[in-house]
């Protein structure tokens, strides 16, 4: 199943509203909001903590200051607009060791 950026709103809807969420609850909520979403949420949960949009110590999941950057951003919860998109790759792809080999292809670009 293919994980979407955008679906992290869904995530970030939740963990905006509490101050810290436990994550059997969060997966419990995902799981029963809307049926109609295909998403993995485990890989999309996953793909968040790379991104550094919410962090998780101790089973308690809690956004960032990034995350609720990222998600005041959001208008609608079907597609990022090109504010997120951009926020995304500044601030979560960028120099992120989580992603790695796309850094180290873009290093292949920079002026020397």
């Amino acid at each position: 199943m293919e994980v979407k950026i955008f679906n992290l709103i869904y995530i970030l809807k939740y963990l905006n509203n509490n101050h810290k969420l436990k994550k059997e609850t969060l997966f419990f909520r995902l799981n029963n909001y809307k049926s109609k979403i295909k998403t993995d949420w485990d890989q999309t949960y996953k793909l968040g903590i790379k991104l550094k949009v919410f962090n998780e110590n101790d089973n308690k999941i809690q956004i960032t200051s990034q995350g609720r950057t990222f998600y005041s951003m959001s208008k609608n919860n079907l597609n990022l607009n090109e504010e997120q998109k951009k926020f995304i790759f500044k601030n979560g792809i960028l120099n992120n060791q989580s992603f790695e080999s796309i850094n180290n292809f873009l290093k292949l670009f920079s002026k020397n």
